[in-house]
């Protein structure tokens, strides 16, 4: 009995002693790895600017992951997820799960130490300057300003001071490095017409190498290229500094666009040139870096020129935004001119993400910024209707458009006005027309239900130069590495053709050394040409690049253009350091961009099929049977979706119950939502969805991607993006689950940040919010649109023509052969 005591307690002992050291194992994905650590943190850098916060590990080699994981499993899945995140997608080929070694643990465990002991506060002692100027002073507690960098992932933040002020705060996020002697960083921002900047601060924190040579270093911040202020890196007590508030004065901040930009002079020893290229001379900008706008709110003038503004335009973060009214009772036109403008409005691009919330007038509008009723005269909520005429009978046919404001022009307030649903529409179209709504300089105006609001449009050639974008040429100076960048934008229903390129016509200086002097073209990340500088062709000189099959799937292209300028004939530092080389682009240069319809409706390529060629093109949204508040605000956002990037305003966007879908609506794009039980038109497509519902809609059916567990199913919402069976040149979308708040929950996807996440045709999305992805249309190869080609009409034109030629070239030759053998016979 004793000995067999001893036996458990020493396996007792063991697997204690095996439980204590044992080591967990962590799982990372694996997303690159680099010889040189430059491209590793550049690598680094674009994942992080994609909201892949990706981290670096460097051994032998220097290998960049992302997550770490206690189960392969978890690993896995996770990567499975990425590798379907669009803007990054091109990257995720080589990307895989490994178990970290013992080394890459240990390291990775000490960064997340160091990490944890970064964050917390630092010695104030160390921190103390004894400058008094109060435009400049060393931030104490710097400490608060790394904790909004970790805490808060939003680069942009915009709140409500206490006195009714908007703080518009920007965060750099991630850090800058800046090598050499002469180092610049800038950051853009615009401020709108209505506002008025009352004060901008900048929060500066950089990272400063030991070595430096405080007394000829220093650093100088400008505001639209106006100096501000300059600064040294060393207090009076020889103390590195690292952090700075720079108050900037408010009148130096124009309207409209503005450059806040940092210029470093760095120095590490006596020799410049040395320094330039010395790997130790370094200085960083901290992400934790910002600056805070505050505003003062001026309120538009009440003339309708001026909508979409102010009701779309900066907000704070917590703002209800636009409310949409239609009324309690409503009708599907007042339904439709509703969507139909949310749409327009969406599509005006002002770079604001207001909210806008379609609702009925029997909900509570007094908790909105603004307000928009569309409807009849009859349902005006109370508390508008003493802001226009009450004459009843003046709305039965033409519509009357009020911009108008409530408290105290505080609160903007839109009214179109109609008994008659044509007119209705009317309204809305007219103030999606640039031309006619400058026209609308006073507060009223009414219009006939026949008035023409078409849009004069003109042809757009494929050719694009860049004064059609507003761009009379770029000069680009600075000797090395330079760049700058243009981005191109194409309908969501197009993708390019094999012909599609990039032509530029550039001048260059002569002080370059053109045995190494390159410029370089990458589209979205990606290198699509080189091409080296030769100085026969400094005074104008052209590289055409083709865009490559596998980047022409896009809708916005960021072209970056990259010279590599190496001074010429470096006889001494100061020729190198007064050497400025330039390049410049002329305004010829081009995009062809020849396009042809999408031949596959992805959700990747969201929001067409429901906006084409820069408009809506006709789409019903068919909501449950008994829109309740929710289906009404889900309709809205659906209406927001379709309307991203339109610029025209033919299309319509119709709204109707359920129980209304019919074949009248066969010929339209269709988006439908809701459970089964509550929407009609769900049940009536069940047999053309790729996820269907059994024959007592109470489960949905496993099919040739997926096995389906039943409670699993119950759960979840499907989506799926198809041609329609009605009309194949139309789409339906279709968004269904057994459980309503299932569907609330998912449509955060449907918000256009989110968008990126969904890919291919049909998209899984469990109780939990965990996505799957899938895809059942196949690619159709896409046509190659070739120049000088004959058309099919002319060919037998054409074989005429040329037979009668030969014919005639023989006839000639005989006849001369003929009269040359009579002159021999005399």
């Amino acid at each position: 009995m004793r000995i067999k005591i001893a036996i458990i307690i020493i396996l007792c002992m063991v697997f204690s002693l095996n439980g204590i050291c044992a080591e967990k194992e962590i799982y990372s994905i694996q997303l690159g790895t680099f010889k040189n650590e430059v491209f590793a943190n550049r690598f680094v850098d674009r994942m992080q600017r994609n909201d892949i916060e990706a981290f670096k590990i460097s051994t032998s080699v220097h290998s960049v992951f992302y997550g770490t994981y206690e189960n392969k499993n978890d690993a896995l899945k996770e990567l499975k997820n990425i590798r379907q995140l669009k803007n990054i997608r091109q990257y995720m080929s080589g990307a895989y799960v490994v178990k970290l070694s013992k080394r890459q643990k240990k390291m990775y465990l000490q960064n997340k130490d160091l990490n944890k002991e970064t964050n917390k506060e630092p010695n104030k002692e160390t921190n103390k300057d004894t400058t008094t100027n109060t435009d400049i002073g060393l931030i104490d507690e710097v400490d608060s300003l790394y904790k909004s960098k970790i805490e808060n992932n939003q680069q942009i933040t915009i709140h409500t001071t206490t006195d009714n002020h908007l703080e518009y705060t920007y965060r750099v996020m991630n850090d800058i490095e800046l090598r050499g002697v002469n180092g610049e960083s800038k950051w853009y921002f615009e401020v709108d017409k209505a506002l008025t900047v009352k004060e901008l601060k900048l929060n500066l924190f950089m990272r400063v190498n030991e070595l430096i040579k405080t007394d000829i270093s220093y650093a100088t911040i400008y505001m639209n290229n106006i100096p501000v202020k300059s600064i040294n890196f060393k207090n009076s007590n020889n103390q590195l500094l690292n952090s700075w508030v720079i108050n900037v004065p408010a009148y130096l901040v124009n309207k409209g666009y503005n450059e806040l930009k940092i210029l470093t002079y760095s120095r590490i020893s006596d020799i410049p040139c040395a320094d330039d290229k010395n790997i130790a001379n370094w200085i960083v900008i901290d992400g934790a870096t910002n600056y805070v706008i505050q505003y003062d709110r001026k309120y538009y003038s009440e003339k309708i020129a001026n909508f979409p503004k102010p009701f779309i335009g900066i907000h704070a973060d917590n703002d209800k935004g636009v409310s949409v009214i239609i009324p309690d009772n409503y009708t599907d036109d007042e339904m439709s001119a509703a969507l139909t403008l949310i749409a327009y409005m969406k599509g005006s691009n002002l770079g604001y993400e207001t909210p806008i919330t379609l609702i009925a007038s029997n909900d509570n509008i007094s908790t909105f910024d603004s307000l928009i009723y569309l409807g009849n005269y009859a349902k005006i909520p109370k508390d508008l209707k003493g802001l226009i005429n009450n004459k009843e009978s003046l709305y039965r046919k033409d519509v009357h458009i009020y911009r108008k404001s409530l408290d105290n022009f505080k609160k903007p307030v839109l009214m179109i006005v109609s008994d008659n649903a044509k007119s209705l529409m009317t309204g809305v179209k007219a103030l999606k027309n640039n031309d006619l709504k400058a026209q609308m300089t006073n507060t009223y105006i009414k219009l006939a239900e026949d008035f023409d609001i078409s849009i004069k449009d003109e042809k757009q050639d494929d050719y694009i130069y860049l004064t059609d974008i507003g761009l009379d040429g770029i000069e680009v100076k600075g000797s090395n590495q330079q760049f700058t960048s243009i981005g191109l934008k194409i309908p969501f229903n197009e993708i390019l053709t094999n012909e599609a390129n990039i032509n530029l016509n550039i001048r260059y200086s002569d002080n370059l050394d053109f045995e190494k002097s390159m410029i370089s073209i990458y589209i979205n990340g990606v290198p699509i040409g080189s091409h080296k500088l030769d100085r026969n062709k400094r005074d104008l000189d052209s590289i055409t690049c083709y865009i490559p099959e596998a980047l022409r799937h896009n809708n916005y292209y960021d072209i970056r253009i990259v010279f590599e300028l190496i001074p010429n004939g470096i006889i001494n530092c100061e020729r190198y350091l007064a050497s400025v080389p330039w390049v410049y682009i002329q305004k010829d240069s081009s995009l062809f961009v020849p396009s042809i319809d999408n031949p596959l409706m992805l959700l990747d390529n969201f929001p067409y099929p429901f906006s084409r060629d820069d408009d809506l093109d006709r789409t019903t949204i068919v909501l449950p049977d008994r829109p309740t508040k929710q289906d009404l605000e889900i309709a809205g956002m659906f209406a927001e979706l379709a309307g991203i990037g339109t610029k025209k305003n033919e299309g319509i966007i119709n709204g109707i119950k359920g129980n209304m879908f019919s074949k009248k609506h066969y010929e339209d794009n269709l988006i439908i939502f809701g459970t089964p039980e509550e929407n009609s038109a769900i049940r009536a497509i069940n047999n053309n969805l790729w996820f269907k519902y059994n024959e007592k809609f109470n489960s949905v059916l496993s099919n040739e991607k997926i096995e389906l567990l039943s409670e699993f199913s119950r759960g979840s919402t499907f989506i799926e993006l198809k041609p329609s069976s009605y009309n194949i040149k139309k789409g339906i979308l279709s968004i269904t689950s057994l459980d309503k708040k299932s569907i609330i929950d998912a449509t955060k996807y449907l918000y256009k940040k989110n968008l990126r996440f969904l890919t291919g045709d049909a998209v899984i999305i469990s109780r939990d919010g965990d996505l799957n992805n899938f895809r059942f249309q196949k690619e159709i190869e896409r046509p190659e649109i070739k120049t000088n080609i004959l058309k099919r009409e002319n060919i037998r034109n054409y074989i005429i023509f040329t037979g009668g030629l030969i014919i005639l070239m023989l006839t000639g030759l005989g006849l001369y052969l003929f009269k040359n053998r009579k002159d021999k016979n005399k």
